[in-house]
């Protein structure tokens, strides 16, 4: 076929098109009504017929329907019917959030693949944990599979905060037990999973509290810390006045004395195996054996003459306590070391331990290589990356250090980095904070070489993935370090447009949109790191006016003042600092090294170290970690479970 067909067809689709559309407005050769509810749309037969299996089987068969000139319909939404008629005559479908679930219906029982399809599509892509749940239900209504996936993964990937919202407590007992039973919910506690189910079962205890007991036996209850199951849920009325609820606490209780006793002969074993072999010996028909210790109450019940009556109806039931842990609880808070570019690689300083973000096989990396740019997770733990100097070999030295706007997201299970919002000015040599809900970038230069430093700030929602300008900075800044504290944003340091380094110390209150300043440091500094713990920022490291520094101060937020602490091992600036468990620790950056002939050059440092605030001294981790100095150090928790170590990608 020959491109001129081609547009006699294209050309001929529309003018039928709208030929046809014109003979509906017109009401013209109309020749059956669809009534629904107390809406009526006059139609063509043959449209109809030509454009859905349903009305093609009514009218092209010896139905009472098709012999009609009104057809009531029943069980469908007229503005459904009267979007999907409009696609019929234009091909044009207006799909919204507040009409698309009425759409899939009504294109489900109209039987027309291509706005169901659009409507399946429109919903996955618009999944959210406001949403999910609902989503999850209508899915599971239509038994619309993709639906169910996705929506099932938002719900388990966000659970302690789905199950907080208002579609959660409206969910159908089946749809609960299916989440619950998930092994992939991301929960570090499951104490939550217990919470949320109660919270389920008193929005209408009348016609849910008899379901609590079945519910229950979902809720991972034998690895919730004892305390907690002491003295909440087993002194819970609401669990207390059902009989499987009941039975579930002895189990629990049970569990509890089993692994407790295990716990005391293993003690004893290391402590005097004398001792632990007669008490085997003289306690063999109970302790010295895998089965579980009789449990006083049930075997006082069986002894009493009504007890069998009793529990005829719940006796029989074998209950099977879940010990397996779910997805959320291989989280573990980690130093990440991001270059921007290639998925995070995390350490665990307390195993010594390196872990890999996973990183699909052919999947492309979204983000070029960049050099000073600037990372920051967020209180949601999401970590995001901007800016920063693109590494471009070889042209003009322009082109090499050219800075880029680019701002993304990590995605930990894809392994790659999601492209967001660019920001509305590059920038290289900045920093970024958090507050209120926004990512601030501050200050840092548009290009490395031949730029001046710049005042600009601007801040990005998450929730709506743009950008704005505020209130700028006193003064242009490059070089300086940014932290978060009480919801504000403290910038330090730096050096301005004639290369002077600052001791000032400035803060922004977002909700009041204003700039301050406060106690300068004690000592000048640029290119150092920074990182607050508590009340307290600390800052180590830099250059000064008279070169690189090894002094740490520590700014106290509620007094406004600084004060010194003890010096860092070695001169060094570009250390980054992170604070993970409680404690700083200080890691990368460069150092000076003289050489014999009397000059000297700067060279990387890997080593990872920690400050003990107790001792007031700094310890050595590790010698090495090699990616530390081309990268910015945050602190993230993250599931191990996408990640690997080194040792299993080899």
């Amino acid at each position: 076929m020959d491109t001129r067909t081609l547009e006699l067809l294209q050309h001929q689709s529309c003018d039928l098109l709208e030929g046809l559309k014109q003979l509906l407005d017109d009401g013209i050769l109309t020749d059956v009504t669809l009534r629904v509810q107390t809406w009526r749309f006059a139609c063509h037969r043959v449209v109809l017929a030509a454009s859905s299996p349903y009305f093609r089987a009514m009218f092209a068969h010896d139905l009472e329907e098709s012999r009609q000139k009104v057809i009531t319909l029943q069980d469908i939404d007229p503005m459904a019917l009267g979007t999907i008629i409009l696609y019929m005559y234009t091909s044009k479908l207006y799909i919204t959030e507040d009409n698309v679930q009425d759409l899939l219906v009504t294109a489900n029982i109209l039987g027309i693949s291509r706005v169901y399809s659009a409507c399946v599509q429109f919903m996955l892509s618009h999944i959210t944990v406001n949403n999910c749940c609902g989503v999850f239900q209508f899915g599971s209504w239509l038994n619309i599979e993709d639906l169910i996936k996705k929506a099932k993964e938002c719900i388990s990937d966000g659970y302690p905060e789905v199950c907080k919202g208002a579609e959660f407590v409206n969910l159908p007992l089946s749809c609960l037990i299916d989440i619950l039973s998930d092994d992939s919910l991301n929960v570090e506690e499951e104490e939550t999973v217990y919470e949320s189910v109660m919270a389920w079962v008193r929005h209408d205890p009348a016609t849910r509290g008899h379901h609590l007991g079945n519910l229950l036996k979902d809720v991972r209850l034998a690895i919730i810390p004892t305390e907690y199951f002491e003295k909440v849920i087993a002194k819970d009325k609401l669990v207390l006045e059902t009989d499987l609820g009941q039975q579930l606490i002895l189990k629990v209780k049970e569990h509890h004395k089993k692994v407790e006793e295990k716990k005391q002969r293993l003690e004893l074993e290391h402590t005097d195996t004398d001792v632990c072999e007669n008490d085997n010996i003289e306690g063999a028909d109970i302790s010295g054996t895998d089965q579980d210790p009789p449990n006083e109450d049930l075997t006082l019940w069986n002894m009493l003459p009504f007890a069998e009556h009793t529990y005829t109806a719940t006796n029989n039931i074998h209950i099977e306590l879940n010990t397996a842990v779910r997805f959320g609880m291989y989280v573990e808070e980690l130093l990440c070391f991001i270059d921007g570019r290639n998925p995070p690689t995390y350490f665990n300083p307390v195993q010594h331990k390196f872990y890999l973000g996973r990183c699909d096989e052919g999947g492309e990396m979204t983000r070029r290589k960049c050099h000073n740019n600037a990372a920051i997770c967020t209180p949601d733990n999401e970590v995001f990356v901007a800016g920063g100097v693109n590494v471009r070999p070889g042209g003009s030295r322009r082109e090499q250090t050219h800075c880029e706007s680019d701002f993304h997201v990590y995605n930990p299970q894809e392994g790659a980095w999601m492209e967001r919002k660019r920001m509305s000015t590059a920038r290289c040599m900045f920093s970024m904070g958090c507050a209120g809900g926004k990512i601030y970038a501050v200050g840092g230069r548009a290009h490395f070489t031949y730029a001046k430093c710049t005042s600009t700030v601007e801040a990005y929602s998450i929730q709506n993935d743009s950008w704005e300008y505020v209130i700028p900075m006193p003064c242009r800044l490059c070089s300086h370090a940014v932290v978060s504290a009480r919801d504000r944003i403290y910038v330090l340091g730096g050096t301005d447009e004639k290369d002077q380094v600052h001791a000032s110390t400035l803060t922004y209150d977002p909700e009041r949109e204003v700039w301050r300043e406060l106690a300068p440091m004690g000592t000048a500094r640029c290119e150092f790191g920074a990182a607050v713990i508590g009340e307290e920022i600390y800052v180590v490291g830099g250059i000064s006016p008279q070169g690189l520094l090894c002094s740490v101060e520590v700014y106290d937020i509620r007094r406004d003042r600084w004060r010194y602490l003890p010096d860092f091992p070695q001169d060094r600036k570009s250390v980054k600092l992170a604070v993970l468990g409680g404690q700083l620790y200080a890691c990368g950056g460069q150092v000076i090294v003289h050489r014999p002939q009397g000059t000297w050059s700067l060279r990387n440092a890997h080593d990872l170290w920690r400050y003990d605030r107790g001792n007031q001294q700094w310890e050595s981790v590790v010698d090495s970690i090699p990616f530390s100095t081309t990268s910015v150090c945050v602190t993230s928790k993250v599931s191990i479970k996408y990640l690997h170590t080194k040792e299993e990608q080899n």
